[in-house]
């Protein structure tokens, strides 16, 4: 197997046949995720670059936009607690985040 990162190849043998085809199946979806997460960055007008991909790999990027939906979330699942009466106006408080003008999430 030959691996290439900023035109460095790096090469290792594998084991049996079988161990072959698994990482085969691996290295192919991985191929196929790291694609439309190149596609991705193109519909959005974003730039691609290496360390964008590797972070990608890594999990390192996560969707901003999705954080911020769950702590919409939990603010609004507590602010049903508080209707039901299940949940107390100062638990609001203490947990609530906030979100000032400028979109910036205050804890």
């Amino acid at each position: 197997m030959r691996i290439t990162v900023d035109g460095i190849p790096k090469e290792t043998s594998i084991g049996s046949k079988e161990d072959a085809k698994i990482i085969n199946f691996f290295l192919g979806t991985m191929e196929a995720k790291i694609n439309k997460y190149k596609n991705d960055l193109v519909y959005a007008e974003h730039s691609i670059s290496s360390q964008k991909i590797l972070d990608f790999i890594l999990g390192r990027i996560a969707p901003k936009i999705k954080v911020f939906e769950k702590f919409l979330k939990h603010n609004d699942e507590l602010l049903a607690l508080v209707c039901k009466e299940e949940y107390v106006m100062g638990g609001i408080d203490n947990e609530n985040v906030g979100i000032n003008v400028n979109h910036t999430i205050i804890y």
